[in-house]
């Protein structure tokens, strides 16, 4: 049961890691227009249901606490209509981050589509034990899942109400909601889960066996939570099978629209998500779950700051300035909510980096195309070599690769798409570009083959996949990393064999959808590090750099004579 314990908090942890800070609420603030607040309005669904007349279009705020099952109150607010024959579908969001930010970051300002919507009631509730409600925020005894089942019970018993709720959020905001699922609430009629996965996986704590260094150290700093919990199940063993099965896809009855970014740190587990909920949940709404995927950061819905810092205008170009999430969420309830509108015929919409109009699909990924890249002596085409060559990098544990973009977190790091220019300049960087733009677009999954030989029991590979501009510089949109041990096995480590010869695949972190703009070509920069994203491997055979003995460099070898390559799935 103490696992049990510790694991609840670094869930509490991990969904948290993103939302919105007062700073960024201030920016968002600025940033909207009050003109929008009447332009955003949909068509009454006032007692009259004519669709048009203005019966619930003034709407006020107010104060209340929502009873529990086990005598507690959680603080939050409603908005609804001032007039009280009014009885509308209600959206829940449950935050750990204070009601008063989604106060003033959605409701007050305008440029919201589906905050400015008066078809909709909507509460907002602070977590148990998170500033004005009651409780334990972390118990053995009482899943989160219980407070939100508690909430969606209360407020179809309000005369406000006409008995369907929704729910909506980001990160911690999204894993809440597949666990009030859990509970079954007869008024849950429709989710909308943003940038999470459903359960705790190994592959997202280790991707490629490889400690996410970065989001742990922001774990053991801001909420204490020390690293040696992760650190004591390197590998996928009981406990992390456990974990992944925790909340079952069989409990949702509720249609859902789940969101992902190409750029975010959980597209994997969101997009496994409606996976498997479109084969495992209720029989009813199996066929009625969306998938939304668009070029959007972790910070894409929080307004214009994270982590404490202005976001850049290279991370900005990644948000979702176009409110698409609010738009599509909207139009996702007006369906299961209101019953207004008709259901997306086809269930996947993604857009491309660097295109603007959405593709749908019935599947993802949308097509089974490949196109497989290989490596030359320091190019990449669509030829396979008919001759081997091989190159050499070194990768010191002291002096590690460092992290430069990607799907971060923190704020001493960038996020999304960025130009890599330090990491080419360092002598332990191996650089392959090709000679002409390729032919097609990415569209899923991405895997780097390498065949290799090192001269350490253990080490890393790291890659990063990108588009080099017409100045010859490379923009990430890919990465991935790989421990060697565990080339064939999550659980059961295989040490190497020097001057041995062994094929690698490296998996891409995130699914991918990007685009090639004219004139631009594909590159692969390998190393042995992406720190602290990932954790430095100590060379020796061990886990981590704290165990003895001291860290080794490492010599490895790639050679590129017809197995070296990279395999994309790819859209027409």
């Amino acid at each position: 049961m103490k696992l049990f314990i510790i694991f609840t908090v670094l869930f509490l942890a991990f969904s948290g890691c993103d939302d919105t800070s007062s700073a960024e609420n201030n920016n968002n603030l600025n940033n909207s227009n009050n003109s929008n607040n009447s332009n955003n309005i949909n068509n009454d669904a006032g007692p009259d249901a004519d669709g048009g007349s203005d019966d619930c279009s003034e709407h006020a705020f107010t104060d209340v606490m929502i009873p529990t099952s086990d005598g507690y109150e959680l603080s939050a607010f409603v908005r609804k209509p001032l007039n009280p024959d009014c009885r509308l579908p209600t959206i829940l969001i449950q935050t750990p981050y204070n009601k008063e930010n989604a106060r003033s970051i959605w409701f007050l300002f305008g440029g919201e589509p589906l905050f400015d919507s008066r078809d909709y009631n909507f509460v907002v509730m602070d977590w148990r034990g998170f500033f004005g409600s009651a409780g334990v925020p972390v118990s053995n005894d009482r899943d989160l899942g219980y407070d939100g089942a508690d909430a969606v019970d209360w407020i179809t018993a309000q005369d406000w109400s006409d008995g369907k709720v929704g729910t909506w959020g980001v990160s911690a905001l999204c894993k809440i909601q597949y666990q009030t699922a859990q509970i079954k609430p007869s008024g849950l009629k429709a989710m909308v889960p943003i940038f999470c996965g459903m359960n705790q996986t190994w592959e997202e704590h280790y991707p490629g066996g490889v400690l996410r260094r970065e989001y742990i150290n922001f774990m053991e700093m801001y909420y204490g939570v020390s690293a040696s919990v992760y650190e004591a199940h390197p590998y996928r063993d009981t406990l992390w099978a456990w974990l992944e099965g925790q909340y079952s896809y069989t409990k949702v009855e509720a249609p859902s629209l789940v969101v992902a970014g190409w750029y975010d740190l959980n597209n994997k587990g969101g997009i496994g998500d409606w996976l498997s909920l479109r084969t495992q949940s209720a029989q009813a709404v199996r066929d009625k779950h969306q998938l939304l995927i668009g070029p959007w950061i972790h910070q894409a819905t929080g307004g214009e700051t994270s982590m404490g810092r202005p976001l850049t205008d290279q991370e900005k170009k990644y948000v979702d300035s176009s409110k698409i999430i609010q738009e599509r969420s909207l139009a996702f309830f007006n369906v299961h909510l209101r019953e207004i509108g008709e259901s997306q015929a086809q269930k996947v919409e993604y857009i491309v980096d660097n295109e603007t109009t959405p593709r749908f699909s019935d599947t993802w990924p949308p097509t089974v195309n490949t196109q497989v890249v290989y490596l030359r002596e320091n190019t990449l085409s669509d030829e396979a070599p008919t001759t081997e060559t091989d190159r050499v990098f070194s990768s010191d544990p002291d002096d590690p690769s460092p992290t430069i973009g990607g799907q971060t977190l923190m704020g001493n790091y960038h996020h999304g798409p960025q130009y890599l220019d330090e990491i080419i300049a360092r002598s332990d960087s191996l650089v392959y570009e090709s000679s002409v733009a390729p032919g097609f677009i990415v569209g899923g999954e991405v895997v780097v083959t390498l065949e290799i030989e090192t001269d350490v029991p253990d080490t890393d590979i790291a890659v990063r996949i990108t588009a080099v501009d017409p100045q010859g510089r490379h923009l990430l949109i890919a990465e991935g990393i790989q421990r060697l041990k565990l080339r064939d096995s999550n659980s059961t480590p295989s040490l190497l064999t020097a001057a041995q010869l062994y094929t690698v695949n490296i998996k891409a972190v995130n699914h991918h959808g990007y685009a090639f703009p004219a004139g631009w070509r594909l590159g692969l920069i390998i190393t042995g590090s992406n720190f602290e994203r990932f954790d430095v491997n100590p060379n020796t055979g061990n886990d981590f750099l704290s165990e003895a003995p001291a860290p080794a460099v490492s010599t490895t070898t790639i050679y590129a004579g017809g197995i070296s390559s990279i395999t994309f799935s790819t859209v027409e």
